[in-house]
């Protein structure tokens, strides 16, 4: 055989080689696509680490990212004040307990920023309890105690003998907080407490009532929200008594609990309703009194008898008792 005859039988093997080759390589290229698309899309083939939930990116992580989303949709591609979906001013306080002379309130829902939320927790209020103390010599307190090679102490005044420092860490920023009063150099005292919103002069009292009146078939969580409205804000609803024939349990956030009256109208659609609020008591014992001296559970029904067929399907009462 020649040369030449050698040569073309050789020729088709590396077609059928280079062919072979192709698709392998097709094969391992789609492989590797597969073996990059293994997690979900933001997750970096490279180095398997995941995208930021706000902006996308892999060189941060989603808590420390610093593009601002929405506050009214969530998404981060627009600010609040050019979302569609609702101008930031067109919301209002809710005005809460109408139907109790003077202790009506609005309520603002509170929005915390995360990373601010994060620094509160490491900062604490210092309040002088005897004699007289400037920024400045608690931080040269602090700097004797502590040291100031690793962190940088300041002190900040927020009001007339009241300053707030912030610590490394939150653990620190705990454990000082439980320590009651910090001697100073020349004779004063002050008193180191957790960070707590400066300015507020009070908090809302909460309570369990039970509502009554409230037809069964308009206990959607919009309406009880809505009758406990008329008292104060709800913050609670229970659902094992959501449907009971004759209350529901909510809890339910006032000025002052023991001003609820016994009852508050209000309509549902076109039709005036009287509805009765009894507040449950916490003894010391650990058991639930209403406001009229009976114990929870003793104005309950005796529990219904149970059909056969629910014996031996081993059903228990449909009713259940809390």
């Amino acid at each position: 055989m020649s040369n030449w005859e050698k040569n073309q039988e050789k020729v088709p093997e590396k077609q059928s080689a280079w062919g072979s080759q192709g698709t392998s390589a097709a094969g391992e290229g789609g492989q590797k696509d597969s073996g990059k698309s293994v997690g979900p899309s933001h997750i970096n083939p490279q180095n398997q680490k995941i995208a930021c939930e706000k902006c996308g990116l892999f060189n941060h992580n989603t808590k420390d990212c610093r593009r601002s989303t929405c506050e009214i949709c969530g998404f981060s591609n627009h600010s609040t004040f050019e979302c569609k979906n609702c101008l930031a001013w067109n919301y209002g306080p809710k005005l809460c307990a109408t139907q109790v002379e003077d202790q009506s309130f609005f309520f603002i829902d509170e929005y915390i920023d995360s990373r601010v939320a994060r620094e509160k927790a490491c900062t604490v209020v210092m309040t002088v309890v005897t004699g007289s103390v400037n920024a400045k010599q608690i931080e040269h307190k602090f700097m004797n105690l502590i040291g100031a090679a690793s962190w940088r102490w300041i002190a900040k005044p927020v009001g007339e003998g009241k300053f707030t420092m912030r610590f490394p860490i939150e653990k620190m920023a705990q454990e000082w907080s439980f320590l009651q009063n910090l001697n100073m150099r020349n004779g004063a005292q002050i008193k180191i407490e957790a960070w707590s919103p400066v300015g507020a002069k009070g908090v809302l009292q909460t309570a369990w009532f039970r509502v009554k009146k409230i037809p069964a078939d308009q206990r959607s969580i919009l309406t009880l929200a809505k009758v406990g409205g008329l008292v104060g804000k709800v913050m609670e609803i229970d659902e094992e008594s959501r449907f009971r024939y004759d209350y529901v349990r909510l809890k339910i956030a006032c000025r002052d609990v023991s001003k609820v009256p016994k009852t508050a109208e209000g309509t549902l659609g076109l039709y005036i309703f009287d509805f009765e609020f009894e507040r449950e008591i916490p003894d010391g014992k650990g058991e639930r009194m209403l406001k009229s001296g009976i114990k929870v559970g003793e104005d309950a029904q005796p529990p219904q008898k149970r059909p056969k067929v629910m014996k031996k399907m081993g059903i228990k009462n449909l009713i259940k008792i809390p």
